[in-house]
């Protein structure tokens, strides 16, 4: 069973059940939402390490954070059913309880020790947070390589994007409508090349290479944040299913782009 930790509630697991909803991704899946910033897990998971390797750890985290919660699925979950761990988070730089350099710091440490699927699991960050999957032109969108988003403005990115976006709500990758579910699907394969293709051209590496979130967090750490004070706008959950599928799998989903 697949374990799908997300930073929050709503958003990320209406999205996940859209994306099952349309047959993109249909493993056997628990839910957890962390409830709280990748600032709060940076410390629950500095408080494990060292500690029982693999699942168990990242298990026993969740369920000591959710100890208030007792209706909280993680607590029906023991680490011997967790096959792989997938955890989505935003990036949160505009944070004031941290310094600018300290976060950078303690994110690529993060990012070191939550890289394997199989092991504490792998995290995926949203830059600057999960609504950058609502900012696009009218899909495919041929100039998402060059937008980004100032630090500093970050608490307004949400309202920011819901008037950026081409798209008035997030109908455009949750359907409503069976008659609309192949735009729908259509649109997805549109954001998981945007989002990776931009992502590879940051990082400088081609279609066919692996792409890890810590190198994708020191391309915009070298190139953007520490220079410019922004984040290249790249959101999770499309970087999450390009990495997830095989080639073959990705030219039959749509989301291939090898030649």
């Amino acid at each position: 069973m697949i374990l799908l930790v997300f930073e929050g509630k709503k958003r990320e697991p209406e999205l996940f059940a859209a994306i099952e909803r349309l047959g993109l991704f249909k493993p056997g899946r628990i839910i957890c939402s962390f409830c709280s910033d990748i600032q709060s897990l940076y410390k629950r998971v500095k408080e494990l390490e060292g500690g029982v390797e693999g699942a168990a750890d990242m298990v026993q985290l969740l369920q000591v954070a959710r100890k208030d919660y007792p209706d909280d699925p993680i607590h029906s979950v023991t680490s011997d059913r967790i096959s792989e761990i997938y955890l989505f988070f935003d990036c949160d730089l505009h944070n004031r309880r941290y310094s600018l350099n300290e976060q950078k710091v303690r994110l690529v440490e993060l990012l070191s020790l939550l890289g394997d699927e199989l092991e504490y699991g792998k995290l995926y960050i949203s830059y600057p947070m999960i609504e950058a999957i609502r900012y696009t032109g009218m899909l495919p969108d041929e100039d998402f390589g060059n937008y980004h988003f100032p630090i500093l403005d970050c608490k307004s990115f949400k309202d920011r994007a819901d008037k950026f976006s081409a798209y008035s709500s997030l109908d455009f990758l949750i359907p409503q409508d069976e008659r609309k579910r192949d735009e729908v699907r259509s649109n997805w394969s549109h954001l998981v090349r945007q989002h990776r293709a931009k992502a590879q051209c940051l990082c400088e590496v081609s279609a066919k290479e692996r792409l890890t979130q810590k190198k994708l967090f020191g391309a915009q750490r070298d190139k953007h944040i520490t220079p410019r004070g922004e984040v290249a706008i790249l959101a999770s959950i499309p970087l999450f299913l390009y990495d997830y599928f095989n080639e073959k799998k990705r030219k039959e989903l749509g989301f291939s782009l090898e030649e």
